[in-house]
Order: structure tokens, then C-alpha cells, then sequence
């Protein structure tokens, strides 16, 4: 059975199972495949439970197999992410650390203390506290970066931008952590396309609009893939998976 793993999710009848319902879904993303037996007990457990407490928020297949391309493909030791939710990716990223044998190089940060205690409570079942250092605070908070260079030893090469979805919120965030990034590292911001616009409570352009006002400002070039769909994945042939765009940028 442990060797169908998400093959069996296809079968479930959430819309978060959406990626692995699809056409496209023969086979099992490396994302998983590359867990060990008990790593990917860790996550069945953590989608049983979350689904149990209807606490689905995580990212998706798409975004994490293109971050474990980077971190994995090029022995990325300091990172730093923004929106740790229920800890999804916080747990896969952890894996990846450990399987390159690299301890206090990840730290994940969010404001919501009880889905921080979720996330630690997966973290320690999963033996990875070595690797993942939870935050509770708001990402913008000007002492952060100090403190995450300290735990990181160094500035961080990729920084992870998953968290609020609001146009001025994610502004702030750019502009406080873009110098802190190392030189020829890189962000990924999550949700920046047309349609996750919708995602931001505020109702003021989201991601997208703070990305494109940040570059124009700061003259920092960057690519923002689907930035124009406007509908979901599933909906659409889109090469890159996810309707909810990506952004990224590299500091030169």
C-alpha cells in the first residue's frame, strides 16, 4: 500500500486532492518519492488529520517540485519562508534538508500561533527539529532578518513568500527582505497571478500587483509565470501546473 502513496489520493473527494484527480497524475511526484517509508507516513498522517479538522491550506505539487529542484539540485543550506500555514511545506522542505544532511537551515515563520503548534507538533513527530525552526510573528517585523541570519548562519539564498496574499503586506515584504537576500539568491512568491488576485482579503491587487509596483520601483526584474490566468489549473492547459502563478526573482 505504502508504495501507491498519493496514487491513492485521487480517490479522495476534497478539492485540495485537485492536482492529483487530473489527467496528468499517473505516477508519484518526487516530491514523494523521494520520502522514505516513515517520512511519508509522516505526511499521510498529516493530510488525514488536517483533513479531519478541515485545515487544508497548503501549497502544491507544482511549486514544491519547482523549490525542490533548487534546493535539492543545487545543496541549498539557508531558507527562509513566509506562511507556514499547517506546516505542508515546512515538513517537505525539512526532508529535503535532512536528506542533504544540512541542520538549522530553514526557518519558517507565520503569525498564527495554534497552526505554528500543528506545525511543531509535525515537526517533532517527523525528528526534524534539527532542521526547521518555527516563528511565530509577522513577517514584516524589522528585527526578523537579524535573528534568521543568526539561525541560518548567513544570509538566507532562498526566501519563500506563501503567507497573506495582500497587495501592501507582501509590498512590505519585499522591500524589507530584498536586502537581506544573498547575492544571486532568489524569491518565489506564490499566488501571483490574475485570478489569485481574488486571494487577497483586502481586495487591492494582491501579489501580483505589489510584485509588479516593487520591480518598477526598485528596478529589479523578475518573471512571473501564468501571471495572466484567470482561471484554475485543472481548467486550463497550462504547461506550468498552477493557475495561481509564480513569481520570481533573482537579486544580481
Amino acid at each position: 500500500m505504502s508504495n501507491e502513496r498519493s496514487l491513492l489520493f485521487r480517490n479522495r473527494e476534497q478539492g485540495r486532492y485537485w492536482w492529483f484527480k487530473s489527467e496528468r497524475a499517473t505516477y508519484i511526484p518526487p516530491i514523494y518519492s523521494f520520502l522514505t517509508d516513515d517520512e511519508w507516513a509522516v505526511m499521510d498522517a498529516w493530510y488525514t488529520e488536517t483533513d479531519q479538522k478541515n485545515l487544508a491550506a497548503e501549497c502544491n505539487v507544482p511549486l514544491m517540485c519547482v523549490l525542490q529542484g533548487f534546493i535539492m539540485g543545487s545543496t541549498v543550506k539557508r531558507i527562509i519562508q513566509f506562511g507556514t500555514s499547517q506546516g505542508y511545506s515546512a515538513l517537505l522542505i525539512g526532508f529535503m534538508l535532512r536528506k542533504m544532511g544540512l541542520k538549522n537551515s530553514f526557518v519558517t515563520i507565520d503569525i498564527n500561533r495554534e497552526a505554528n503548534k500543528f506545525t511543531n507538533k509535525y515537526v517533532e513527530k517527523a525528528e526534524l527539529t534539527e532542521y526547521i525552526k518555527v516563528i511565530t510573528s509577522n513577517s514584516i517585523e524589522p528585527t526578523l532578518p537579524k535573528y534568521c541570519e543568526d539561525y541560518i548562519d548567513g544570509k538566507p539564498q532562498i526566501i519563500i513568500i506563501d503567507s497573506s496574499h495582500q497587495y501592501k503586506h507582501t509590498l512590505q515584504e519585499l522591500k524589507l527582505w530584498y536586502d537581506y537576500l544573498s547575492t544571486n539568491g532568489f524569491i518565489f512568491l506564490h499566488d501571483t497571478s490574475k485570478k489569485a488576485i481574488e486571494y487577497d482579503a483586502t481586495k487591492e491587487g494582491g501579489v501580483k500587483k505589489a510584485l509588479n509596483e516593487w520591480s518598477e520601483e526598485f528596478k529589479v526584474n523578475y518573471i512571473n509565470i501564468n501571471k495572466l490566468t484567470e482561471i484554475d489549473a485543472k481548467a486550463a492547459d497550462l504547461t506550468y501546473f498552477d493557475g495561481c502563478g509564480l513569481g520570481i526573482i533573482q537579486k544580481t
